[in-house]
């Protein structure tokens, strides 16, 4: 359940599987889900809709899910004649994973293409394409080396509330929920390492992410981006079987075109922002609790320095967790 603008959107999806070829007895993947967000999850491993794990040998899959949105606009602003806001969005779509290990090496490769059908808003039509693998280097039992790489590209681009603000060519309220010709991708490449002592009481990993985001339209290439994650962290066995975690992380985020605006439009002061360097530390434990309950605590601490004449920001955080695990497929946290 999500607000934006000033209109509440409440969603039910419902999905259905085929397999249509499994080789060494593999369970079919999870369906497809919404791509929308995508880009935000590039960076783990697989694909969003297609399994993390990719089994060995190929597998193809076939997938439908139905999603009813009760704001699909994302608007409280009324969509004009013929327009609905709440609608039925109907997405099949084909994807294969292939994993394959051999030696020192692993390989698991992803890919999925399908296409959003709305039963209302046609206009709203769009397809989507997900790509992406990972290659492992194993160092023993205690070390391994992973680069990985993902890409992904759908249609995004409809006009909300106040954002003929944005829109030079645009009607100001008789958009509202147009589309705009607008095809986004985002790309994700990185490399991780880590080891682990063989007793498991001492590990430490590093990693380098590099994503971005890209905009066909004009009017949406403000919003394009670049950034880069370098993180690492250390684990210590403690108060056994507890696990201790030192976490940190600096990134930064830029915006190519930020500056230069969109064709005859001049952008506010506000948003001139043309990147932010942000520093991450954290520190958690984890410890089981008898068979069944486990918990955790930690804080963490954020600073981040934004360019373009913003005052920089810090901000702490914290966290305390229980879970309990009923059965292998009842668990409560």
């Amino acid at each position: 359940m999500g607000t934006r603008g000033h209109g509440a959107t409440v969603a039910w999806r419902w999905r259905a599987l085929l397999l249509l070829t499994g080789l060494a007895g593999v369970a079919a993947p999870a369906a497809a889900e919404d791509q929308q967000g995508a880009a935000s999850r590039l960076g783990q491993p697989g694909l969003p809709g297609i399994p993390a794990v990719t089994p060995s040998g190929l597998v193809l899959t076939g997938s439908i899910e139905t999603l009813y949105d009760t704001n699909v606009i994302r608007t409280s602003t009324l969509v004009g004649a013929g327009g609905h806001r709440d609608d039925f969005r109907y997405s099949p779509a084909a994807s294969f994973t292939y994993g394959r290990s051999g030696g020192l090496l692993s390989l698991s490769v992803a890919g999925l293409v399908g296409h959003d059908f709305f039963q209302y808003n046609t206009r709203l039509d769009r397809n989507r394409y997900l790509g992406g693998g990972t290659i492992t280097y194993h160092r023993g039992t205690s070390c391994q080396v992973t680069v990985s790489g993902n890409y992904a590209s759908r249609q995004n681009g409809i006009r909300g509330a106040g954002a003929e603000t944005i829109d030079p060519s645009g009607n100001p309220a008789d958009d509202v929920g147009a589309v705009i010709d607008n095809v986004q991708t985002s790309s994700l490449y990185g490399v991780n390492a880590g080891c682990g002592s063989p007793t498991g009481r001492l590990s430490f990993g590093l990693g380098y992410n590099h994503s971005s985001l890209a905009n066909g339209a004009s009017i949406r290439r403000f919003a394009d981006s670049d950034s880069d994650t370098y993180s690492g962290n250390v684990g210590i066995g403690i108060l056994r079987p507890g696990q201790l975690s030192l976490v940190g992380s600096y990134s930064t985020i830029g915006y190519p075109n930020r500056f230069a605006g969109v064709p005859g439009f001049l952008i506010p002061p506000q948003l001139l922002n043309a990147g932010v360097h942000t520093y991450r530390i954290g520190v958690s434990f984890s410890r089981p609790i008898g068979t069944r309950l486990s918990g955790s605590i930690g804080a963490s601490f954020l600073h981040a320095d934004p360019s373009g004449g913003q005052a920089p920001y810090s901000s702490p955080a914290y966290n305390l967790g229980l879970a309990y695990t009923a059965s292998e497929r009842l668990s409560f946290g």
